[in-house]
């Protein structure tokens, strides 16, 4: 029976006696038992051979060995390692993948009477050569096909390759090599704090206690099948192994693939029928007891267990909870779920047999029962100490001041005794914790990450998800911004995966104690709100391993999982764009209204649909209509409208090659149709023509600085030139520039705006790139499949603005326009002269940390998007900075809206831009919380993202069109552009340091005409670059002092400060009209329901 001890437990609270104490001692450590003291692991293995020598010992996969037929395999090689001078206490390396040649080795070297040493063969290259040199590993056991792996480390010892045919030719009796209990039996390395790992050795004796323990404490006969699901690395696959060898039973081998697939992984639990496995709660969490069988017995170990994993198994098989450092062979204590709904937390248990454990001081003198203390084990299982490390074995394996001559192993873990017999464990004292049921040591990866060259501060803390299953997360200092995949392959150059951290935030700097030690308790908690993170979750079919595949590479994360938050993980709409964009080349679809109500891709995968209607492919050529913003664009007369572009700046260190390049840039303008429009006038009109191919498509220019000592001057002066060379009239509206310099190449590009805009970019990038790689392996240039056309876009636009379903929409536009009064705002001083020539700039920007916030956090206290947040700081900002309650400013849209049901230009290069009106209305500025939801729920009232307004305006034919004014007009422009830095981030290029400022908005330098006007008093821009949020406040210097607009952003940083830190505390979710489909209710009202509901359960 498990844990009979802790029926005679006397209770010891306020104990005060010596006498007391020792009844105390004796009642919770009477776990004597006999067991095969003199016995090692093999002998014990070979008594198995000897009783059943037919039953099936080891199944892998299709094929299996009988007792026998292992133990023939295992004293053959045996007799090879004894030959080439393995004896006792000689290690060796193994390097092997999970097989059962693996545990033909293993056997193998304990009968040899060495002791092995295992290594995971998906250990970082560097961490195999620590293990090797310092374990002085005589020899190293590998598999021919992972010979590789040792070719690129530097290895002294002897290197063994498991074949077969030299095997065999061997002798198969047992070889009687003279051993004890006592003799090494396998060093395993654990994380350590120093920054390496270090090497615990195990004797066989500990081992010998536990097949006692297996047979009459877990019940294990010959009859049970053993799942074998832990890496060789990790001390529970000592356990798995012998719970079936050295008990009769069988071992069944669990591949990786399998692991991986938690629907696999139950159909082979049941395929095979597995009676006992032992399992991380991490991985648990994940299976459904209803599916699962054939397991009669459950271990959970390697970390903590949580009440509801408990509650969720113990009806359907025996569930045991067990505990045990590495130094104690594997387990030192257990407990057995009861009936019982499970409290707070799941206890420990109590000592297994030949095992004692105390609860002390930091003076080793017994704490009390419910006292916390450090858990110290005493008993037969104790490791003999630490490989090469004697001061630390002297520290951590004690003198015992309970039993004379024994030793005490100091865990560093804290418990406390329950006054029914069981220990309930409370934590680390020190920084090592459980990952996955791995040890790791907090400072081993804090050293590694501190050899990046741009970390000076690290800190690394561990936290729990909603399932209370611990993960890392690292707190860096660095003046670069490092982008996340960087720092993960980094870090998984010397760890292994379960020590690199799930999450890394870039700080500022470091919270301080008042010792000027790092203040952990205030480091911010890492990003898992609405539709929280949880242990990565693979993708089950392959639709969802494309959306896996396409949010990676959209969002620039190494590793997504199907539970993870699209938002949560800094996505926004222009990002739902691109994913719905890769999504087409795929022949899917996806509305991207649908990724905002459902984030996460368990949950969107319903909701794509098949796109088996193919875009036209062929060369767009002829006359087509003006859009809504093109007409907007001529409309405004603007002096030297030839010269109002967007432009871009790469740098490649390698260098470009041109020729490759005039290939590509030949590909993308004939496969991006708008790129070769020109714009005629006829008849006092603008007329819109998409050239062929004849003709020039582009200019291309090169310019050799790598003599030159001013290349940024030259650089700059040219691009302007580049600027100010486009004819609307003869084209071509593309002008690109080559800048050969010492220190790598700078591509230029500039594009007249009325042919492209920021999605546009998107996607020219990852056509660029590409590309340019297919070029540069000389394959054929092959982009992705068209989407519509602008003129298709542009004809069904048309038709859309004289229909039924459009027309509905005039009624909010109509109410906007007559009850919505022109304000203007202040200004210093009056003029006419609205050149771009005497347009300022005024910046502000976030830290890494509070864009962080912004992105990732602040939208779980109101469902809210970026622009709820970014308007309602404008909306304080400028009622603090002007007095205004209530104004009106233009808001910019990408345009994209999903308004035409057959039109698919997810992927269509074009000026889709839409602007329309919106109010901001800021008259109840004294509660944060109301004016966050109004902006929320006016925004949200707007039709389609706003697009309408100037379809109206200029598409819907004149005897359709509703009684709209038009007199809005708005001084104040409003425009975030997202985040791009991670669009032009790729293995092949990335943003020059000469690209100037904001290049794809009006204040990018020379994208406009001086001479040409300025068409809003204050032109506002938000982009995300470096992982900072910037805003940009662009002004007349004739009309504005330069302290009045750092004036309006200071403002406007504060109080989106304050917004982003308001909604981050913010504990729960608050609701507006627009989550729900009723949609007639109004805010108040949604209020008042959530006030009587409240009143209701109080």
């Amino acid at each position: 029976m498990l844990n009979s001890s802790k029926s005679i437990l006397i209770h010891a609270q306020n104990k005060n006696g010596t006498h007391e104490e020792e009844q105390y001692l004796f009642a919770v450590n009477n776990t004597k038992a006999e067991y095969p003291r003199d016995k090692t692991i093999h002998q014990l293995f070979e008594e198995q051979v000897s009783k059943r020598p037919n039953n099936v010992a080891i199944v892998c996969e299709n094929e299996q060995l009988t007792y026998h037929e292992l133990n023939v395999k295992a004293n053959q090689l045996a007799r090879i390692f004894i030959e080439k001078g393995i004896g006792k206490d000689t290690l060796v390396g193994i390097m092997m993948e999970k097989s059962i040649d693996l545990f033909i080795g293993i056997l193998a070297v304990l009968k040899a009477g060495g002791a092995y040493v295992p290594i995971d063969i998906e250990y970082p290259k560097e961490r195999i050569q620590y293990i090797l040199d310092d374990s002085q590993a005589r020899m190293l056991l590998t598999q021919k096909h992972l010979v590789h792996l040792i070719h690129n480390i530097q290895f002294n010892g002897q290197v063994e390759i498991f074949e077969e045919d030299t095997i065999k030719i061997r002798e198969g009796t047992n070889l009687h090599v003279p051993s004890k209990s006592t003799d090494l039996a396998y060093v395993i390395y654990t994380s350590g704090t120093t920054g390496n790992p270090k090497g615990t050795m195990l004797e066989h004796k500990g081992i010998s206690n536990l097949k006692v323990f297996f047979e009459n404490s877990l019940n294990v006969t010959e009859k049970d099948r053993i799942g074998q699901f832990a890496s060789i690395s990790f001390d529970a696959s000592v356990w798995e192994m012998f719970m079936a060898l050295l008990t009769g039973a069988s071992l069944y081998i669990i591949l990786k693939d399998t692991i991986n697939d938690f629907v696999k992984f139950e159909q082979y639990i049941n395929q095979k029928e597995i009676t006992v496995i032992t399992l991380p709660p991490t991985y648990v969490v994940h299976l459904d007891p209803e599916r699962i069988l054939s397991i009669q017995t459950l271990i959970t170990a390697g970390s903590a267990t949580s009440p509801s994993l408990v509650n969720k198994w113990k009806e359907k098989v025996t569930y045991i909870n067990a505990y045990g450092p590495t130094e104690t062979t594997i387990c030192a204590t257990t407990w057995v779920a009861t009936k019982e709904t499970i409290g707070h937390s799941v206890p420990i248990g109590a000592p297994i047999q030949n095992t004692q454990i105390y609860i002390v001081d930091e003076n080793l003198q017994l704490k009390s029962v419910g006292e916390a203390g450090e858990l110290c084990i005493g008993g037969e299982g104790l490791a003999r100490g630490y490989w090469k490390r004697p001061e630390l074995t002297s520290q951590k394996f004690v003198d015992n001041p309970f039993v004379p001559g024994e030793k005490l192993y100091k865990t560093g873990d804290q418990a406390r005794w329950l006054s029914d017999g069981n220990i309930e464990y409370l934590g680390r004292i020190d920084n090592q914790v459980k990952i996955r049921g791995h040890r790791v040591e907090l400072e081993e990866v804090e050293s590694i990450l501190l050899k990046h060259m741009y970390i000076s501060e690290t800190a690394v803390s561990v936290h729990k998800d909603h399932q209370e299953q611990p993960y890392l997360c690292a707190y860096f200092v660095s003046e670069k911004h490092i982008p996340l995949e960087q720092l993960r392959q980094f870090s998984s150059e010397e760890l292994p995966t379960y020590m690199i951290p799930s999450y890394f935030i870039q700080l500022d700097k470091m919270p301080l104690t008042s010792n000027g030690k790092i203040d952990r308790k205030q480091l911010p908690e890492p990003d898992l709100t609405f539709g929280m993170r949880v242990d990565y979750e693979a993708p089950r079919n392959e639709i969802e391993e494309t959306l896996v595949t396409i949010w990676q590479d959209v969002l620039g994360i190494e590793k997504i999982g199907i539970k993870d938050n699209f938002y949560a993980l800094g996505g926004d709409s222009i990002k739902a764009i691109q994913v719905a964009a890769r999504l087409h080349s795929y022949q899917l679809k996806l509305e991207t209204k649908d990724l905002l109500k459902y984030p996460t891709i368990d949950q969107l995968v319903h909701y794509i649909k098949d796109s088996k209607r193919r875009s036209e492919q062929g060369i767009v050529e002829g006359e087509i209509g003006l859009t809504p913003i093109q007409h907007w664009f001529f409309e405004q007369q603007f002096t030297n409208m030839h010269h109002w572009n967007q432009s871009y700046m790469l740098y490649r260190p390698n260098g470009f090659d041109k020729e490759i390049l005039l290939r590509v840039f030949n590909k993308i303008v004939e496969h991006h149709d708008a790129l070769r429009m020109i714009y005629k006038h006829h008849n006092g009109k603008i007329v819109q023509i998409n050239r062929g191919l004849e003709g020039t498509l582009f200019d291309f220019y090169t310019f050799d600085l790598t003599a030159n000592d001013n290349e940024q001057q030259v650089i700059c002066e040219e691009s302007a030139r580049l600027q100010n060379s486009i004819n609307l009239e003869v084209g071509p509206l593309v002008k690109i520039a080559l800048f050969h310099t010492q220190n790598g190449d700078h591509l230029f590009m500039a594009i007249h705006h009325l042919v492209v805009d920021g999605i546009s970019w998107r996607i020219l990038f990852e056509d660029l790139a590409t590309a340019y790689e297919q070029a540069m392996h000389q394959q054929t240039i092959a982009l992705p499949e068209k989407t519509d056309s602008f003129k298709d876009w542009s004809i069904e636009l048309e038709k859309y603005a004289n229909s039924e379903l459009f027309l509905e929409e005039a009624e909010y536009w109509h109410h906007l326009n007559y009850y919505t009064e022109n304000v203007q705002i202040k200004k210093d001083y009056v003029t006419m002269n609205n050149k771009q020539k005497n347009i300022r700039y005024v910046g502000m920007e976030l830290t890494i940390e509070e864009t962080e916030k912004l992105l990732k956090n602040v939208n779980k206290a109101y469902r809210t998007e970026i622009n709820d947040i970014l308007l309602t700081a404008l909306g304080f900002a400028l009622k603090e900075w002007a007095d205004i309650d209530k104004i009106v400013i233009n808001l910019e849209g990408h345009g994209r809206e999903e308004i035409l049901e057959q039109m698919n230009i997810a992927r269509t290069v074009g000026w889709f831009t839409s602007q329309y009106p919106v109010v901001l209305d800021m008259q109840k500025s004294d509660d944060l919380s109301y004016q966050i939801k109004l902006m929320k729920e006016n925004l949200r009232r707007i039709p389609n993202k706003g697009i309408g307004y100037e379809i109206f305006k200029y598409l819907t034919t004149e005897y359709l069109r509703p009684v709209l004014p038009f007199t809005l007009k708005p001084e104040i422009n409003f425009n975030y552009l997202g985040q791009f830095d991670t669009d032009v981030k790729t293995e092949l290029f990335t943003r020059s340091p000469y690209s100037m400022g904001n290049s794809l908005g009006p204040d990018g330098k020379n994208n406009l005409s001086p001479e040409g006007e300025s068409y809003f008093v204050l032109n506002i821009n938000g982009f995300i670059e470096e992982g900072k949020l910037h805003i940009t406040f662009s002004y007349n210097e004739q009309q504005y002092k330069e302290d009045t607009i750092q004036q309006l952003s200071r403002s406007y940083k504060q109080h989106l400060l304050a917004i982003i830190e308001h909604c981050v505390q913010k504990e729960d979710t608050e609701l507006t009209p627009s989550d729900f489909s009723f949609k007639e209710l109004e805010l108040e009202e949604m209020d008042d329901i959530f006030d009587l509901l409240a009143d209701s359960l109080t």
